[in-house]
């Protein structure tokens, strides 16, 4: 198992994220561009561009596309409900269950539990602790929380 640790930057112009391992080194950033819609570009320790996150923009529902290697690998996209927010992912056969509006989550498959998301409720900034059970999905679950994360912020008139 892997913890990674996302930590918002304050006054940052567009959303940006550091993410940290459990020894306080950065192993990924995330810096949102100037696009229509939320656009992420994900770089590794290395600041080599990993992954990018693009909404796609004129729809009911927010929706985004898992870009990696410049290839569409999947998409992430709110459902319409009432009462609790869902997401459905298509992607790897994941899916997403737990209290999403207060960062207490999971991701999960029909056989296992890829991760387990929660926030730190006293922080100067909003800080996640993401738990990664296997590290080939490292990258792919951090996608699928920054994605989550936009949604949220894009609903609340962040």
């Amino acid at each position: 198992m892997k913890e990674l640790i996302i930590k918002e930057k304050i006054m940052s112009f567009l959303d940006s994220y550091n993410v940290y391992d459990e020894n306080g080194d950065v192993v990924y950033k995330i810096k949102g561009s100037i696009s229509f819609g939320h656009c992420f570009k994900v770089y590794n320790k290395y600041d080599e561009e990993v992954a990018v996150l693009k909404e796609e923009v004129l729809r009911f529902l927010p929706r985004f596309k898992i870009i990696v290697n410049d290839e569409c690998i999947g998409h992430i996209k709110k459902e319409l409900t009432f009462l609790r927010p869902k997401f459905e992912i298509d992607f790897k056969g994941w899916r997403v269950h737990g209290n999403i509006w207060e960062w207490d989550y999971s991701i999960y498959d029909d056989r296992d539990t890829i991760a387990e998301i929660s926030k730190k409720i006293i922080s100067f900034t909003d800080t996640y602790t993401i738990k990664v059970f296997k590290d080939e999905d490292e990258l792919y679950v951090l996608l699928v929380v920054a994605a989550i994360d936009a949604i949220k912020c894009s609903q609340a008139g962040d």
